[in-house]
């Protein structure tokens, strides 16, 4: 250890050794350890638990109520006959003239307007009938008109089907 280090470790020890008495010397009226100052005029808390705070003085004695909210509610159509809700997926059908899709919801040659529940987009399609539908999806759609109601990455997607 080198002398300056052994220098500040020994006043460092001095000074603890005298600071902690110091210390312990000016709070001894204090029960908490802790000085407690005011200012004149300040009231302060008595120094006893049992302290309760007054209750808060009002200018009228009537309670504040705000009035109850008005809410509406929508509640959204039932299906009629000619109109389904399921989900969809896509698929490439090889004969694009006719704008295909199909479902077992609606009748084979029906033209379907499909809408896409989450964003509102619709297309419109033929339910060709001539696919297999595969399990957990009601309707499946030609890939460049599924592209138009939502992102290839969101299949299935919730659909309301009307022809």
């Amino acid at each position: 250890m080198k002398a300056t280090d052994r220098r500040r470790a020994t006043l460092a020890t001095l000074l603890t050794v005298i600071a902690i008495p110091a210390l312990l010397f000016v709070n001894r009226g204090n029960g908490s350890g802790s000085t407690v100052t005011s200012s004149p005029g300040e009231e302060s808390a008595p120094a006893t638990s049992a302290y309760q705070p007054e209750l808060p003085v009002f200018i009228d004695s009537r309670p504040v109520v705000p009035p109850p909210a008005i809410v509406d509610v929508v509640v959204p159509a039932l299906p009629t006959n000619q109109q389904a809700e399921g989900q969809a997926n896509y698929r490439r059908f090889g004969d694009l003239a006719k704008n295909p899709c199909s479902t077992l919801l609606a009748p084979t040659g029906a033209l379907l307007t499909v809408l896409n529940i989450d964003n509102g987009k619709t297309v419109t399609c033929t339910n060709v009938g001539d696919i297999l539908i595969p399990p957990g999806t009601d309707l499946v759609i030609h890939t460049e008109l599924f592209s138009t109601l939502s992102d290839l990455t969101d299949a299935p997607i919730t659909v309301r089907i009307s022809w």
